[in-house]
C-alpha cells in the first residue's frame, strides 16, 4: 500500500509542477555563472509515509533540485529547509488518522511549489508487526506464514479485453507471537492459468491459480474465471403503454377477424437499450394489446405483466447481424394443449426453434431460445401459429457490442426542425441568428437538410449522429445544429449554436451557465464563452487554489451594468468556503457588489447564492476569472449573468 501512495503523492507532486508553471530565465551574474533560477521539491518511493502517534516527522526520501539559467541542476536537499504543513499548521504526529500534508522547500531566496503527500499515524498497540521499513511489527516476533484468502466479491466474468481486477484477494501475515497482519499492499499476487500469465485477452472459461509472495513466503488459492465476448442484450416487453402509445389500431371490419384490433400501418417497436427495432406488420389482427396477465419464467429472462396475442399467425421481424441469442418468452391462453398451438423463431424465413405441443402452461411460460453462429446481417422473425399464443418479452443478445447488434438502414422518416418556443417550423433570426439560404449535413448517409418553405428540414437516412449547418450566402456565417438519428428513423435535435454578429454591440442579455459532462451549458443570448479546468462533478468542481473558471462576453456597449449571480457550495461539511474574482478586464465594480469581490458558501454545506456587479468601462467584451480564495474544495452549480437590466444584488451567508 505505501509504494501505492508513493506514487500516487509522486504523481500529484509532477502535477504541481506543471501546475505551478515556470518563470522566465534569469540573467547571469557579472560575473557570468549561473543564477538559481527555481527549485523543485521531490518525492521519493522510499520516503516515510507511515508513523505511530508522537513518532518524530522523517523527512528522507524527500529530495530538493535547484535549476540553473544555464539548464544545469544541484541536489540541495542538504542545504536546504522542508516544511510540512496540515490546514496552515506544523503538521504533527500527536493524533492518528490519514493527512493530505503539504510539502514546501525553500534555498537561497527561492521557494518551492507545494506538493501534497498522503500521510498516515497510527497507533502502534493495536497493529502488529514492526522491522526497519514497518515500525508497526514487533521486533521480537518473526514471520511464520502467509494466507490467501478470495471474497465472494471477486470479479469471475470479464468481457475480452476487459481489465483484470483482483479486487477481493487479501493475503494475511501470521507471525510467531501469534499475531496477525493483513500485507495485501505490500505481497505480490500472480495469476496464472497453467504456465502461462492469465489474460482477458481471449474469451474462454479458466481454472486460475493466484500465488501470493511476501518475504520469501507463499500461499496459492484457485478460481474459474470466465471469459465472455463483449455483447448487448435487446429487450421488448409487451406492456400496454409499450405498444399502444406507437402503434395504431382499429377494429377490423373483415368478418374472419371482426371485433379483433388491426393494425392499420406497419409498426415499429425500439429495443431497450435503443439500437434493434421490431417490425409488426400491417394488417396484422390481434385479439388482445395487453392480456394483463403474468407470465413467470424458469429460464431466467424474467417475469412480465402484458402481453399480445395476435389471432393469427403474423411474423414481428428485426434485422440483426450474427452471433446472436434469440429468446422469447410466450403462453398459451389455455392450459390445454393443442395441435395448432404452438409458437416460433424463424431466420430468414426458416422455422429454427418452436417448442410443438409442450407451450401449454401460463404458470410457467415457455422460454423459446435460438442461437445464430453466423456473422451475416439476418431477419429474424418471432410468430406463432393461427390458434393464439400470448407473447410477453423478446429478448436478442448480440456478441459483438453496440456496433455490431443494429438495424440495417430502412429509415423513412422525415423531420421538420421546429423551435421549442411555440412549436412552429422556424428559419430566422430568432431561432438561428441568421435566415439561412442552404443548408447541408456533415454525414449525408445519417440525414440531409434542405431550405423550403421557410423551414430547415431534416431527412433521416441511417441511424447516427451528423451536424446540420445553415448558412446565408456571406462568408462566415453559419448556424448548426446536432441530430440524431434513431433505428426507427426518428429524429433528435440537440444542441443549436446561433451565428452571433462578431461585431454586434449587445445593449442587452441573460446567460445561464451550469455544468455539463464535459463542458459549461449556456442557456441565453450567443456570444457568451465560459471556460474551467477544474472537474465537472455536477457542479464546477475546484479542487486545487490553481482551478479556475472564466466568463467571457461577447461586446457590450460602454457604461452597462452587468449581474454575475453564482450559485454554489463548500465541498466539504466541515469548511466555510470563499470564492472570490481574482481577474477581470473592461469592467469595474459597482454599487451593491458583494464585499471584497467575494462571497462564502457557508460550512455546513448549503447551497448559497452571491452576486457580483460590475459597470462596462468601455465598448468591448469583458472577462472575469474566479477562484477559490482558500485550500477547500468549491462547488459551483450555477451561473446567472444580465447585462443591461438594474441587478438585485444578493450575498451568500
Amino acid at each position: 500500500m505505501m509504494k501505492k501512495i508513493t506514487r500516487i503523492a509522486a504523481l500529484l507532486a509532477a502535477t504541481a509542477f506543471l501546475l505551478a508553471g515556470f518563470p522566465a530565465c534569469s540573467d547571469e551574474g557579472d560575473d557570468g555563472d549561473p543564477t538559481l533560477e527555481k527549485i523543485e521539491i521531490g518525492i521519493a518511493d522510499d520516503a516515510k509515509i507511515e508513523y505511530n502517534i508522537d513518532e518524530a516527522f522523517d523527512k528522507r526520501g524527500i529530495t530538493v533540485t535547484a535549476k540553473y539559467s544555464d539548464g544545469s541542476t544541484k541536489n540541495v536537499t542538504a542545504e536546504a529547509t522542508v516544511e510540512a504543513t496540515y490546514e496552515d499548521a506544523p503538521f504533527t504526529t500527536a493524533e492518528a488518522g490519514t493527512y493530505d500534508v503539504i510539502l514546501t522547500a525553500k534555498y537561497g531566496e527561492k521557494t518551492s511549489a507545494p506538493v501534497t503527500c498522503k500521510i498516515t499515524v497510527k497507533n502502534s498497540e493495536t497493529n502488529p508487526g514492526g522491522d526497519e521499513d514497518d515500525p508497526n511489527t514487533p521486533s521480537d516476533a518473526t514471520l511464520d506464514s502467509i494466507e490467501i484468502a478470495i471474497a465472494a466479491t471477486l470479479k469471475t466474468e470479464y468481457t475480452v479485453g476487459e481489465e483484470f481486477d483482483k479486487t477481493g484477494i487479501t493475503v494475511t501475515a501470521k507471525y510467531s507471537n501469534d499475531t496477525t497482519k493483513d500485507v495485501t499492499a505490500k505481497a505480490t499476487i500472480a495469476a496464472k492459468s497453467g504456465d502461462a500469465d492469465f489474460s482477458t485477452a481471449t474469451a474462454g472459461t479458466y481454472e486460475v491459480t493466484f500465488t501470493a509472495t511476501y518475504e520469501g513466503k507463499t500461499a496459492t488459492a484457485t478460481r474459474t474465471i470466465t471469459v465472455k465476448v463483449n455483447g448487448t442484450t435487446y429487450a421488448w416487453n409487451f406492456q400496454a403503454t409499450g405498444l399502444k402509445d406507437i402503434l395504431s389500431y382499429s377494429p377490423s371490419t373483415d368478418e374472419a377477424t371482426s371485433g379483433k384490433d388491426k393494425l392499420d400501418a406497419e409498426g415499429t417497436y425500439e429495443s431497450t437499450p435503443a439500437g434493434l427495432t421490431l417490425v409488426l406488420p400491417k394488417g396484422a389482427a390481434f385479439n388482445k394489446v395487453d392480456t394483463g396477465m403474468s407470465a413467470s419464467n424458469a429460464s431466467g429472462i424474467g417475469a412480465s405483466t402484458g402481453a399480445i396475442e395476435p389471432h393469427e399467425s403474423a411474423d414481428i421481424t428485426v434485422k440483426v447481424r450474427g452471433p446472436f441469442t434469440a429468446v422469447m418468452l410466450c403462453g398459451s391462453n389455455s392450459s390445454t394443449a393443442k395441435d395448432d398451438r404452438y409458437a416460433y423463431i424463424k431466420v430468414n424465413g426458416e422455422e429454427v426453434a418452436a417448442p410443438g405441443k409442450a407451450n401449454t402452461s401460463l404458470a410457467l411460460g415457455e422460454a423459446l431460445s435460438y442461437t445464430y453462429t453466423g456473422t451475416d446481417e439476418v431477419t429474424v422473425a418471432f410468430g406463432v401459429s393461427a390458434n393464439y399464443i400470448r407473447i410477453y418479452d423478446i429478448k436478442i443478445t448480440t456478441e459483438n457490442g453496440d456496433g455490431e447488434g443494429k438495424t440495417a438502414g430502412e429509415i423513412k422518416s422525415k423531420a421538420e426542425f421546429v423551435t421549442t418556443t411555440d412549436n412552429t417550423t422556424a428559419n430566422d433570426e430568432a431561432t438561428l441568428g441568421l435566415v439561412g439560404t442552404n443548408a447541408t449535413s456533415s454525414d449525408p448517409a445519417v440525414a440531409t437538410a434542405e431550405i423550403k418553405d421557410g423551414k430547415v428540414v431534416i431527412t433521416s437516412v441511417s441511424a447516427s449522429k451528423a451536424t446540420i449547418t445553415v448558412t446565408d450566402g456571406t462568408e462566415g456565417h453559419e448556424a448548426t445544429i446536432e441530430v440524431t438519428v434513431k433505428p426507427n428513423g426518428a429524429i433528435t435535435l440537440g444542441t443549436i449554436t446561433k451565428y452571433v454578429d462578431p461585431n454586434a454591440v449587445v445593449e442587452q442579455g441573460t446567460w445561464t451557465v451550469t455544468p455539463g459532462s464535459t463542458a459549461p451549458v449556456i442557456d441565453g443570448d450567443g456570444g457568451l464563452t465560459v471556460t474551467f479546468d477544474g472537474t465537472y462533478d455536477k457542479s464546477f468542481k475546484f479542487g486545487s487554489n490553481d482551478n479556475k473558471l472564466t466568463i467571457t462576453t461577447p461586446k457590450l456597449a460602454a457604461g452597462k451594468p452587468i449581474a454575475i449571480a453564482v450559485t454554489g457550495k463548500t465541498g466539504s461539511s466541515s469548511n466555510a468556503v470563499e470564492f472570490a474574482i481574482t481577474e477581470k478586464n473592461n469592467a469595474t465594480a459597482a454599487a451593491g457588489n458583494v464585499a471584497e469581490e467575494k462571497i462564502t458558501f457557508p460550512s455546513d454545506g448549503t447551497e448559497a447564492t452571491g452576486t457580483f456587479i460590475y459597470t462596462v468601462t468601455e465598448q468591448g467584451a469583458v472577462s472575469f476569472t474566479f477562484k477559490r480564495a482558500n485550500k477547500k474544495t468549491t462547488k459551483v452549480t450555477k451561473l446567472e449573468i444580465t447585462v443591461g437590466d438594474a441587478p438585485v444584488a444578493t450575498t451568500a451567508d
